[in-house]
């Protein structure tokens, strides 16, 4: 009877134990995948746009700054922002977009009847990429915001050089100038063809006021 009595307890006791491991292991994966979950992120949704009574629609240019704004803030913090006038040169060989623009007469100019020109006003008239070697050297010409721009404008230091292969014709090439422009850095609203950006390409060289 005594030894019916103990063994009832020891089996009891290990149960007990067993329990009482289990509801700790249990505890112990609770906590840890609790940690790895991941977390939900808050997505903060652009404000909406303000209403245009005149046109009885959305007001295009305050919807336009405030879609502007709201890629700004998801630049990321840690990104090297130029400053107009600084130089700055590839880190490696790299392609960046150029822009043309072609500057013509009002005379050259077909002006519907009763319209009006400038004397000379410019136009876009080409695009596509322009390969820079490693160590080429540029000058910021604009930025689309002072603090946190999204497109960078660049003019080669070398320009005349790059002048000849951006625009082969040479009675265009007189009539016309172009620039460079390249993202800042990456934001989801990028389109997925940009294959490289401003603050992962470029490095400050020297400031404007040490040419």
């Amino acid at each position: 009877m005594r030894r019916r009595t103990f063994l009832t307890a020891f089996i009891m006791t290990i149960a007990a134990a067993a329990s009482g491991a289990a509801l700790s292991v249990r505890a112990t994966v609770v906590d840890v995948c609790s940690k790895l979950a991941p977390r939900r992120r808050v997505l903060v949704l652009p404000p909406l746009p303000k209403w245009n009574q005149a046109t009885d629609d959305i007001d295009n240019a305050d919807f336009a700054r405030g879609a502007l704004d709201y890629e700004r803030s998801l630049l990321p913090r840690d990104a090297a922002f130029p400053r107009v006038g600084q130089i700055w040169e590839t880190i490696g060989d790299c392609e960046v977009n150029v822009q043309v623009w072609c500057q013509i007469s009002r005379a050259q100019a077909w002006v519907p009847l009763g319209g009006a020109l400038p004397a000379a006003f410019r136009f876009p008239c080409g695009d596509g990429k322009l390969a820079l070697p490693r160590g080429e050297r540029v000058r910021v010409d604009a930025l689309d915001d002072a603090d946190r721009p999204l497109w960078v404008t660049l003019v080669p230091l070398r320009y005349d050089t790059f002048h000849r292969l951006v625009v082969a014709d040479q009675q265009l090439r007189t009539q016309s100038r172009y620039v460079l422009m390249i993202r800042s850095a990456y934001t989801p609203c990028c389109p997925r063809e940009e294959n490289g950006f401003f603050h992962e390409l470029f490095r400050l060289s020297e400031n404007a006021n040490q040419t």
